[in-house]
């Protein structure tokens, strides 16, 4: 994907600075979140995930009610210079303007390790 087809995305992005965890149910870990859209988001992590594999992510709002959402692995990338990969995850259809919203608001308490 060349610069400008990055420029040209779907949804537009937001910061997702906070902690979420991923994986398949028994092989749950947390991962720092970078950004999200009505269709996806990425994250950092320093385990390695297969790109076609389906996860499980978990959030949990400013209430303290958790939910998750599947996401498919489009892409991973490593970091120069670190020993952790960006992921991007697309979700199987956009997510609700409540649910966005939700998440992006200020005061969005992730949950604590």
């Amino acid at each position: 994907m060349d610069e400008d087809q990055r420029n040209q995305r779907r949804h537009e992005r937001i910061p997702l600075h906070s902690r979420i965890s991923i994986g398949p149910a028994g092989d749950i870990h947390w991962v720092e979140g970078h950004n999200i859209s009505l269709r996806g988001l990425s994250f950092y992590t320093t385990q390695p995930v297969v790109v076609g594999s389906t996860i499980r992510i978990g959030i949990r709002d400013g209430s303290g009610a958790a939910f998750s959402l599947d996401g498919a692995v489009r892409h991973v990338t490593p970091v120069a210079g670190e020993a952790k990969w960006i992921v991007g995850a697309e979700f199987p259809e956009d997510l609700s303007e409540a649910t966005f919203d939700l998440i992006t608001k200020p005061g969005f308490d992730p949950p604590q390790l």
